[in-house]
């Protein structure tokens, strides 16, 4: 299931699951929003502190089922932070189902988006984040545009070059994220696959949040979980402006130990580049990138 795109003067929902927002950031979000001919709503809670670090669970709880019941609302737009998962048991998974939105996130949001896409059916994207849109680059806007605006069937965007670190193409449903959210969550109950679903996993992480060999211990974690079993391909985003060869040493192993295609690139995660991947969508890998059809 898809939401309808974006048309100009489209009402976009401002919420804070994960932390709270900051006034002075949101009204700058706010701004670069309205200059790509967008209206905003703020959810009520946004700005709440009742836990410190973000508002209650109760509080984030409502602000998302408030955007999901107004019918003016066509996108939810959040970012990360450290409590998108406080309130995954909670959530009422036909509230999407009957009102879907595109919904978009990024990083510590990887929880609440596969979750909803898991239990709903309802395609949803991981990318970009309110902070995108306070300084938004040409290939950003571009992304945005092409993930939300168009109508004709289309392919990644992709900008940077894709290194082939096992070879080979690879055919399935697009899943994915943060890789310490997902290592995390994939022995979680909400987040059984249907044992029947092939899976193009996607990954990415950063080295101002961890180095190399702690992110290959998540890895490992995913792999000792049922999802690699399902796991068909796997492109890595963006980790560093430097080298990484640690990190690529170990994605080279995984691919070769499961005998599946694994590339890296710089085109999403928390780089510089912020393309939108389709949560739940029918994609190819291959060495050029993903394609797929609207």
């Amino acid at each position: 299931m898809k939401a309808a795109q974006l048309n100009k003067g489209d009402v976009i929902g401002l919420v804070a699951p994960c932390h709270h927002a900051d006034r002075r950031k949101m009204e700058a979000v706010k701004k670069g929003l309205a200059k790509l001919g967008y209206r905003c709503r703020e959810s009520s809670f946004l700005y709440s502190d009742s836990w410190g670090y973000a508002g209650s669970a109760e509080e984030r709880l409502a602000d998302l089922e408030e955007m999901l019941r107004d019918d003016r609302v066509r996108m939810i737009l959040f970012g990360g932070g450290n409590g998108g998962n406080e309130f995954l048991l909670q959530l009422d998974f036909e509230l999407f189902r009957q009102h879907p939105k595109l919904i978009m996130s990024y990083s510590n949001g990887t929880a609440l988006l596969n979750a909803i896409w898991l239990h709903s059916g309802l395609e949803v994207y991981y990318g970009q984040f309110p902070g995108v849109f306070t300084a938004l680059s040409k290939e950003d806007e571009a992304a945005f545009h092409h993930s939300f605006e168009k109508k004709e069937n289309s392919f990644f965007w992709h900008l940077s070059p894709w290194e082939q670190l096992t070879p080979g193409t690879a055919e399935g449903i697009l899943f994915g994220g943060f890789t310490e959210m997902l290592a995390m969550m994939v022995h979680h109950p909400l987040f059984q696959l249907d044992p029947s679903l092939r899976i193009v996993l996607f990954l990415e992480n950063c080295d101002r949040f961890a180095e190399e060999g702690t992110v290959l211990s998540q890895l490992a974690f995913l792999e000792q979980s049922p999802i690699f079993s399902q796991t068909v391909g796997i492109v890595f985003g963006y980790y560093s402006t430097g080298s990484c060869p640690v990190l690529k040493e170990g994605l080279k192993r995984i691919g070769c130990r499961w005998q599946i295609p694994v590339y890296q690139c710089a085109d999403f995660g928390h780089g510089i580049i912020h393309s939108i991947l389709p949560i739940g969508r029918h994609v190819i890998l291959h060495e050029k990138g993903l394609d797929w059809e609207k």
